[in-house]
């Protein structure tokens, strides 16, 4: 995804929570930093989608968290920060 070096936020509110997952509605303006130069019809169509509220559930193990996106698994696993 073009878009994966950009940093952003959003406001959530938390709707359930549980021993393993949560729940929570995304909605309001998606805040950017770093934005990157991309096409603008690129960055407006993913400005609309995600302006629009949406519910997420997150489980966690472990070792990190998963969400689904799509008929997807995105996993985050936590990494052991390497000595400088």
């Amino acid at each position: 995804m073009r878009l994966k070096d950009w940093e952003t936020s959003q406001r959530y509110l938390l709707l359930a929570a549980d021993e393993t997952s949560v729940a929570i509605v995304a909605y309001g303006e998606l805040k950017i930093r770093k934005q990157k130069k991309h096409s603008l019809v690129m960055l407006a169509d993913f400005l609309e989608q995600a302006s629009k509220p949406t519910i997420q559930h997150i489980q966690f193990d472990k070792s990190g968290y998963w969400i689904s996106i799509g008929g997807n698994r995105e996993f985050f696993k936590r990494v052991k920060r390497l000595a400088s």
